[in-house]
């Protein structure tokens, strides 16, 4: 495997692991439980508008129009699975209080354990930041 080859598959991944990061961290903010548009797109700007607007202007400066579809890609990707990491927690946390009676809970998954989701009774679950 060729320097550059390596260096593109080191990009991809860093790239899915930052939008990851970042998606996950702007659905947070907009505290949200389930797929909301307020949610997404605030997911989106951060976990792929502003990366992906960094990468092509890197990509342009450096002549590689090929590189900007495969992180661009990599920032997709890297959102896509941050929202099914969150939304698998979320059906975890209804299952958890499917049977309360009580005000329950708890951080949010990792990396987003900054925000919490919270069951109210009448109310549901919402999420907090």
């Amino acid at each position: 495997m060729s320097i550059k080859r390596l260096a593109r598959v080191v990009a991809f991944i860093g790239c899915v692991a930052l939008a990851f990061w970042l998606y996950g961290g702007g659905r947070m903010m907009a505290e949200t439980v389930g797929v909301s548009w307020r949610g997404t797109l605030s997911g989106a700007l951060l976990g792929v508008a502003v990366p992906g607007i960094v990468v092509t202007l890197i990509a342009l400066a450096r002549h590689e129009r090929r590189l900007i579809t495969t992180l661009m890609l990599a920032l997709v990707t890297g959102s896509v699975v941050s929202e099914l990491w969150i939304l698998r927690d979320e059906h975890r946390f209804a299952s958890e209080i499917a049977t309360a009676s009580g005000i329950r809970g708890r951080p949010r998954a990792w990396p987003n354990g900054t925000a919490s989701l919270v069951y109210l009774p009448g109310k549901g679950v919402h999420a907090t930041d």
